[in-house]
């Protein structure tokens, strides 16, 4: 849609150094979250959100982290586990070309079908990537640097029928725990994988997406926009104000978390 192009060309657009560019494509990789199903990209396109709708922001924490494991010229592999197509499949693949050119393999995680509302497939990628290159311009640039990094190995696709199962990350099979624990970086996307990320748990207000996700084998940042009941560590005093306004704010997609654990790396 033109909204998609839109914040794609937005998104691309974003001038500065390192921890200015990955600060500012971080969110857009959230928000792209706000676009699925049930939240039409022609009333969410081109909104970043006010600073009311990110309930936590861990942002300058990854940033440190990412600044400081290129200092030490530490490029591991960062591995993204994709949510939907779409405008949010569009806003991860910036982010995405930008951990390239700066030294970063990346391995995407994706769906070997659709489950529930978390739907993008190796194909889905692919069919992206076409539609880029017929936009033509910088979104056919983006495509082609993406495809030259597939075909270096730099950037890998992957569907583990974990992503597909019922179990949680606590059960995370031994392949995946052996893969993650050489990464640099996770980067969990979406309401979906969250849930399973902290077990489905209703709301834990006093404990910390840090404790939660102190069992994981890397560092791992959450980018979730707020679509169901579970609530992990937004504390209390903002959690309150949000009932009494609204009851329903966590169904809505409006709010979202950027959330930072360091795992047992």
């Amino acid at each position: 849609s033109d909204h998609l192009w839109e914040l794609l060309d937005a998104a691309l657009a974003i001038e500065g150094d390192f921890a200015v560019k990955l600060f500012e494509l971080t969110g857009f990789a959230l928000w792209g979250n706000r676009v699925d199903l049930s939240h039409p990209a022609g009333t969410l396109a081109g909104q970043t959100a006010a600073e009311d709708d990110l309930l936590v922001d861990d942002r300058d924490r990854v940033v440190a982290y990412l600044d400081a494991q290129r200092a030490g010229a530490n490029t591991a592999t960062i591995h993204v586990v994709q949510d939907n197509t779409g405008t949010e499949l569009a806003m991860d693949l910036v982010l995405i070309d930008f951990l390239l050119a700066n030294g970063y393999p990346v391995m995407l995680h994706l769906k070997s079908h659709p489950t529930f509302v978390s739907d993008t497939t190796i194909p889905d990628v692919w069919q992206m990537l076409e539609a880029m290159t017929a936009r033509g311009d910088q979104a056919a640039a983006l495509a082609d640097r993406l495809r030259l990094a597939w075909a270096e190995e730099r950037l890998r696709l992957a569907a583990h029928p974990f992503w597909v199962s019922s179990q949680f990350m606590r059960d995370l099979p031994a392949s995946l725990r052996q893969i993650f624990a050489e990464a640099t970086l996770v980067i969990l996307k979406g309401d979906v994988n969250y849930r399973r990320a902290v077990g489905d748990t209703v709301e834990w207000e006093d404990v910390s997406w840090m404790a939660v996700m102190e069992h994981f084998p890397a560092p791992i940042l959450a980018l979730r926009s707020i679509k169901c009941d579970v609530v992990v560590g937004v504390p209390a005093a903002i959690t309150g104000p949000l009932d009494a306004h609204d009851p329903s704010w966590r169904l809505t997609g409006q709010y979202g978390v950027i959330q930072w654990a360091e795992g047992q790396s």
